[in-house]
């Protein structure tokens, strides 16, 4: 086990997932009776998290409610995301939690198979001193509805959004290990076409000078962001 800081973005109303999200966040959303971000939550729990940031918006006291100061007895660190201004700048407002160590990044609606959290973990750790960061990617048969991503071996030398090209490939599975050094690099990333400070853009700085790593997904995967998402991933989860 590690002593891992962990932050979870949880601050999005959920639009795709209407008429649920009229009603709660996106993040309690139940999947089989358990609220999304618990089950993410139980991954990073299994993983050695010692302390826990839940980035929140909308709804926000509905989440403050239901984990209150704790989950498994892992403190829980909640900031407030006043304005939806993009992934990048919600990872950015954990600057002060994280203190300038190396820690995980990921969002309430992922969930992934017992196990790989902690090894995505190790390797990132392991390779801290090539990588400021990496990402978890993982195989599917058509990469033109998600973050493609063009890596030889370990390291990403391409990212591509929603690529024209449908193919088998590697895609972004959303969740990182970040050094200290995404903040700056979150400081100095201009906003994309849809006005939001994105992730994906503030990496590409480290892509560029060969410091973004990546490691593959083994296993389950669950990306859950549309009602016909959930009900797909009702088929794979207890």
């Amino acid at each position: 086990m590690f002593f891992l800081k962990v932050v979870v973005l949880a601050a999005g109303k959920g639009k795709r997932m209407l008429p649920l999200t009229d009603s709660m966040p996106k993040a309690l959303v139940p999947l089989k009776g358990k609220p999304l971000i618990q089950r993410s939550l139980e991954g990073f729990a299994d993983a050695g998290a010692s302390e826990i940031a839940l980035v929140i918006g909308y709804m926000g006291g509905d989440i403050r409610t239901f984990f209150r100061k704790a989950f498994q007895g892992i403190p829980i660190v909640y900031i407030e995301q006043e304005e939806q201004l993009g992934t990048g700048h919600g990872f950015g407002l954990a600057r002060d939690f994280c203190a300038g160590e190396n820690f995980l990044a990921s969002y309430c609606d992922l969930v992934f198979e017992g196990g790989f959290i902690e090894n995505f973990f190790e390797f990132a750790e392991k390779n801290s001193a090539r990588f400021d960061a990496v990402v978890a990617v993982r195989k599917t048969g058509d990469v033109s509805k998600f973050g493609f991503v063009e890596a030889e071996g370990n390291v990403v030398k391409n990212l591509v959004e929603k690529p024209k090209e449908k193919k088998t490939g590697l895609i972004n599975a959303g969740l990182y290990w970040f050094s200290g050094k995404i903040f700056d690099a979150i400081e100095k990333t201009q906003p994309s076409e849809r006005g939001e400070i994105e992730i994906t853009d503030s990496i590409k700085g480290f892509m560029k000078k060969g410091r973004l790593g990546c490691f593959e997904v083994r296993g389950k995967c669950l990306d859950i962001g549309t009602m016909e998402e959930l009900k797909e991933a009702e088929k794979h989860v207890d």
